[in-house]
């Protein structure tokens, strides 16, 4: 994690962790890369991924096994697991409604905007911490 941060601006404080990143990345004095590169990891590429991942795959598997109602649960566990024990239960619950709209829509369009707002919604939260 070090590498990439030297790489796209300058480096936090210790201890290396994920939030911390997130808050100095926002914040971070001005520059702009670094908030650019951000956004666009955070805010578009990652709900992209992770909609086609736990949607697109683990849910589509899933419900076609065991139907709706079990293959959103077990994929919105999943996807709460996969961000980490502190946001699992908020996360898991995203995960319910993510599963809900793309089944309703019938494509995973309404869940990547849907989740990139989120994610892009905590960006700008984080940046109202000082």
């Amino acid at each position: 994690m070090q590498a990439l941060w030297a790489r796209v601006g300058p480096q936090p404080p210790e201890p290396f962790r994920l939030i911390d990143h997130l808050v100095y990345a926002v914040q971070g004095g001005g520059q702009l890369w670094p908030k650019v590169w951000l956004v666009t990891a955070v805010g578009v590429a990652g709900p992209v991924a992770e909609e086609i991942a736990f949607r697109g795959l683990l849910f589509g598997l899933c419900r076609r096994k065991w139907g709706f109602r079990a293959g959103a649960l077990a994929s919105a566990l999943l996807f709460g697991l996969a961000h980490g024990w502190a946001s699992a239960v908020p996360a898991g619950v995203m995960g319910l409604y993510l599963a809900y709209q793309a089944e309703r829509d019938g494509t995973l369009l309404g869940a990547m905007v849907l989740h990139m707002l989120n994610n892009i919604g905590a960006l700008v939260a984080l940046s109202a911490i000082k």
